[in-house]
């Protein structure tokens, strides 16, 4: 999983993903793949540690007359990888990504409110 906007700069690079300067305050009609592969995979849980990389391929492949009608199961149809592979994970690691997430979703609470 990943959590910070700063670790899918080298992905979305690599797939020719505009990229804002501001990672995290930038205009989504301007830089809808960008905005896309942030909410897509923020906060996800991947079955290998390239997933990442991978899916801003996917990401960067959708047209821009799509991107904005893209839902979850959309993503997934056209191969985002998602999910966790039990293989590589622990239990204990399946517990920090838990409190990991409810924190991430605590703190962006916290800031959509304060706008």
């Amino acid at each position: 999983m990943i959590a910070c906007p700063e670790l899918l700069v080298k992905p979305a690079q690599d797939a020719f993903i505009p990229i804002p300067e501001n990672l995290e305050d930038y205009d989504v009609e301007e830089y809808p793949h960008w905005h896309v592969y942030l909410m897509l995979q923020l906060g996800s849980s991947m079955p290998d540690a390239r997933a990442h990389f991978h899916n801003a391929h996917v990401v960067s492949r959708i047209s821009d007359e799509d991107i904005f009608d893209l839902t979850g199961n959309d993503a997934i149809n056209r191969g985002f990888k998602v999910g966790y592979s039990y293989e590589t994970h622990s239990r204990g690691h399946h517990i920090a990504i838990l409190w990991v997430i409810a924190v991430v979703c605590i703190i962006s609470t916290i800031f959509y409110i304060l706008r």
